[in-house]
């Protein structure tokens, strides 16, 4: 039997690369398909059934979003993959994964520690999508990995492993997900954001170039777009990869931090029109460092800290609150490529969402030179910092 994997969208679609990764082919990729790699078979699932049951749930407000369902497997991929050799002397373990009817498959590895130059590629068996090079660079003390759902029912797991491996790599499948709506069309993402959220790229977003660089956008084990948040420096200015976002992100996700994958530099490289961005630069995990749930706050700490070839920013912050006359905010709306938004008037006290005290800046965003309250207007919440 499968069990129920849910998350909630706010922030939707897909993203290949959810781990750091290195954009590259695997061994024999222009070869044809090899029948004779192994071939492990899921039960099938009832899609109408799903819908049925989403559509009654769709009532009940709290009850999460639901896009697959999940089997537990134990799949060692070193025992049950076939073996390749290449003429350098490296090995190659290949498995088949085949879920019927499924619009994506996602791995969790219970067990994932590789040596340097070993390569973990996950790709559909028409080779229409390809998730790779997944490298040691991914290699974490829980040596645990979450590996976002490849469009297809039928995916291959390759890894090659090089014939001077410092130790022989573990690889185990624990999780494997079966994602029974079409999140690779039809949900949100690449160009879903309002219009009133301008492409950091425009001269809106001239001067503000630092703090577009610590932006990231959270995506979870399920490959959904979720929420954004910013890299921040800290008081030692040590570099320490703490990751500032909402509380409401961890709550609503039903999803562990650990699992997700934070994505920087996901930009146009136009201010218009908008141009889909790279999802390349990317660090998997998280711990969950102070949070509060009233103040609506999480800091969360990165598993690994982004590569020097990010251009990453540590942003900078500032308990002074007694001259704010204008606020801006960068971020990923709907999951699309990275906006600026900016309010020209100073923000003003209040209470979180019809509370009372005066823990929040309240920021009505309009559209420029138009008085507010209009139906173009957002309204943003902001914590304190108390």
């Amino acid at each position: 039997m499968y069990r129920i994997l849910t998350a909630i969208f706010i922030f939707l679609s897909i993203a290949l690369h959810g781990q750091i990764v290195d954009n590259k082919y695997p061994w024999g990729w222009n070869e044809k398909n090899d029948n004779s790699i192994p071939v492990i078979s899921f039960p099938e699932v009832d899609h109408q059934e799903l819908y049925l049951e989403d559509n009654s749930a769709s009532i009940n407000k709290e009850v999460p979003y639901r896009i697959a369902v999940a089997f537990d497997s134990d799949i060692d991929i070193k025992n049950v993959g076939k073996v390749k050799n290449d003429k350098f002397g490296s090995k190659h373990w290949l498995v088949q994964l085949n879920l019927p009817q499924a619009y994506g498959i996602g791995l969790i590895f219970s067990e994932f520690l590789i040596p340097d130059g070993a390569e973990l590629f996950i790709y559909n068996k028409d080779k229409s999508a390809l998730l790779g090079a997944v490298t040691s660079v991914n290699n974490n003390p829980n040596q645990v990995l979450s590996v976002v759902p490849v469009e297809g029912s039928e995916i291959i797991v390759h890894y090659s492993e090089p014939v001077d491996a410092e130790f022989s790599g573990k690889l185990v499948i624990e999780t494997v997900t079966h994602v029974y709506k079409d999140i690779f069309k039809r949900e949100k993402g690449f160009g879903d954001s309002g219009n009133c959220n301008v492409n950091v790229v425009c001269p809106e977003g001239e001067s503000w170039e630092k703090q577009v660089r610590s932006i990231g956008m959270i995506v979870t084990n399920s490959g959904t777009r979720w929420c954004t948040g910013t890299l921040i420096n800290n008081a030692n200015n040590d570099n320490t990869p703490y990751f500032l976002t909402a509380n409401h992100c961890i709550l609503d996700a039903g999803d562990d931090p650990s699992t997700w994958s934070f994505i920087f530099n996901y930009k146009s490289s136009e201010c218009s029109p908008s141009e889909n961005g790279l999802l390349g630069n990317s660090v998997f995990g998280a711990e969950v460092k102070p949070s509060n749930n009233t103040n609506d706050f999480a800091l969360l700490q990165l598993k690994q800290s982004p590569p020097e070839e990010y251009n990453i920013y540590y942003a900078g912050w500032s308990r002074n609150i007694a001259e704010i006359s204008n606020t801006t905010g960068i971020h990923h709306p709907s999951g699309d490529v990275m906006k600026i938004s900016k309010d020209f008037d100073a923000p003003e006290l209040s209470a979180y969402l019809g509370g009372v005290g005066d823990d929040y800046w309240r920021v009505i965003i309009g559209m420029k030179g138009q008085p507010k309250g209009g139906l173009q207007d957002q309204l943003c919440l902001i914590p304190r910092g108390k």
